[in-house]
């Protein structure tokens, strides 16, 4: 059996756009690794000890080692009585955190005990107005906090 001319413009028309549609997700999966392999995940190597142990807030600065399921809220909330302050945590240790909502178990983290007020209020006003976030993205608003 013999298919029409419109038959066949059918079929060939519709076989392109099944070829455009992979062509897409072809694309926008290369998109999606390229950008992967710009985080970084490297952590800075620990020195001292780490006392579990010890008083919600410490003498000078003291170290964590992320666990599973951790978030810097939880962490900010442990070490300064405050999840709001989770801010002090990612200014503190910007060379090894790209993005503030995804850190990964193994990475050691200063917490520093000494805080200014001003450094305090920006913390706070920062976690509280930060706006919409996308894990595995550094925010605006973050590099601008990180600026400041």
């Amino acid at each position: 059996m013999r298919m029409s001319t419109i038959d066949y413009r059918i079929f060939h028309m519709s076989h392109k756009i099944k070829l455009f549609r992979k062509f897409i997700i072809l694309i926008s999966f290369s998109l999606i690794i390229s950008n992967c392999s710009l985080i970084d995940t490297s952590y800075a190597p620990i020195e001292g000890q780490t006392s579990f142990s010890s008083p919600p807030i410490v003498k000078d600065k003291t170290y964590h080692s992320v666990k599973s399921g951790e978030t810097l809220w939880n962490i900010s909330d442990k070490y300064y009585n405050n999840p709001f302050l989770w801010p002090i945590i990612y200014k503190h240790n910007h060379d090894t955190i790209y993005d503030a909502d995804l850190i990964f178990p193994g990475q050691n983290l200063i917490i520093e005990a000494n805080i200014n007020n001003l450094l305090f209020d920006k913390a706070i006003m920062h976690a509280k107005n930060r706006g919409v976030w996308i894990i595995g993205y550094q925010e605006e608003s973050d590099r601008r906090f990180l600026l400041e």
